[in-house]
C-alpha cells in the first residue's frame, strides 16, 4: 500500500511540475509576443505621426502659408508622448524655429543615406525613440526647392517610451499574477 501511495504522489508531483513548467513557459512566451506587439504598435504610431507632420508641412508650404508651419510644429510638440519635433533643411540646419537647437548627427546620416534613422536614447530616466525621417523633394515642391535636390530636409521626431514600458510592465505583472494563481 505504501508503494501505491508513493507512486500516486510521484505521479502527481511530476504532473504538477510539467503543468507548471508548461504554463510558465506559455506565460513567458505570451508576454514576450505581446510586448513585441506593443513595440510594433508604437512603431506604427510613430509612422502615423511623422506622416501627418510631413503632410501638414507640405500643405502649408504649397499654400504659401509659412506662418502655419510653426503653429503646426508647436501643436505636435505638445501632443502626449512627443518629446521633440524638429525640421532640418537639406544642409542639416534647423528650420522653422524661434531659436535653433544643437546640430544632430543623425540628421546628417539620414540626409546622406536618404533613409530613415531610428535610435533609442536615455534622457532623464526616460527611454526615448528618436526617428529621423528624410523629407523627399516631390514634383510639386521642386519649383521652390530645386529640381536636382532629391531631399528637402529631414524631420526629427522623438517619442517617449514611458507609456509603452508601463503597458508592458502591467502586462508582465498580470501574467505573473496569473502564473502565481
Amino acid at each position: 500500500m505504501v508503494k501505491v501511495f508513493g507512486l500516486k504522489i510521484k505521479f502527481t508531483l511530476i504532473t504538477l511540475s510539467i503543468g507548471l513548467i508548461s504554463f510558465g513557459t506559455a506565460a513567458f512566451l505570451a508576454s514576450r509576443w505581446t510586448a513585441k506587439e506593443f513595440e510594433e504598435h508604437y512603431q506604427e504610431r510613430a509612422t502615423l505621426v511623422w506622416t501627418h507632420i510631413i503632410h501638414d508641412l507640405e500643405s502649408s508650404m504649397l499654400q504659401e502659408m509659412h506662418g502655419e508651419i510653426l503653429r503646426t510644429l508647436d501643436l505636435y510638440r505638445t501632443s502626449q508622448g512627443v518629446e521633440e519635433v524638429r525640421i532640418f533643411n537639406s544642409k542639416g540646419e534647423e528650420a522653422f524655429v524661434k531659436q535653433q537647437g544643437p546640430r544632430d548627427p543623425g540628421v546628417e546620416e539620414a540626409l546622406r543615406s536618404a533613409k530613415p534613422v531610428h535610435v533609442e536614447i536615455q534622457r532623464d530616466e526616460n527611454q526615448i525613440a528618436k526617428y529621423i525621417i528624410p523629407i523627399q523633394n516631390k514634383p510639386e515642391c521642386r519649383s521652390c526647392h530645386g529640381k536636382d535636390m532629391p531631399l528637402r530636409g529631414a524631420l526629427v521626431l522623438s517619442l517617449s517610451m514611458k507609456e509603452m514600458e508601463a503597458d508592458i510592465g502591467q502586462l508582465k505583472k498580470r501574467f505573473f499574477i496569473l502564473f502565481a494563481l
